[in-house]
């Protein structure tokens, strides 16, 4: 009988350490996987802002010089991989508000920077502080602005 309630002692406390483990792995594993979904999106996140400072600083340069048919190809490429690469922080991110904050943003600047005076035979260039230039700053502006929020919002809680 002595021996019996040994084992079952044993057994208890085997089943109480093995449970513990498979709990605490199981945290350790969805903590690893939110810390690296984290750092990816982060990683993007700023990825994403040196691509937004590349074509506003292309835009400016198209609209303020003679057209250039290859500078159009460029700029409607990295038009393309931003609103792609912003697309895919919404799933990244969970739908956060700060990245539907961001999605919501590119397509203002793709306007701003294509509406007018985009793929045509342009005569003259625009003058440096000409109301488009000032709405595809403004506009790169606040889709960096909005990254920059999803990037420190990872850093939160």
């Amino acid at each position: 009988m002595a021996d019996s309630n040994g084992f079952l002692t044993f057994l208890g406390q085997a089943l109480t350490v093995g449970a513990g483990w498979f709990v605490v792995h199981k945290l350790t594993a969805a903590r690893d996987l939110d810390k690296g979904r984290r750092e990816l999106l982060v990683k993007s996140c700023s990825e994403q802002i040196s691509q937004t400072n590349e074509l506003v600083l292309m835009a400016v340069k198209y609209h303020t010089t003679e057209r250039d048919q290859e500078i159009e190809t460029r700029i409607k490429m990295l038009m393309q991989d931003l609103a792609t690469a912003v697309g895919t922080l919404l799933a990244l991110s969970n739908n956060s508000p700060f990245a539907k904050n961001a999605f919501n943003r590119v397509a203002p600047l793709r306007q701003a920077i294509s509406r007018q005076h985009f793929e045509d035979e342009h005569i003259s260039s625009l003058k440096p502080n000409s109301e488009l230039l000032q709405q595809i700053v403004a506009d790169g502006l606040a889709l960096k602005q909005a990254l920059i929020g999803l990037k420190n919002a990872q850093f939160q809680g």
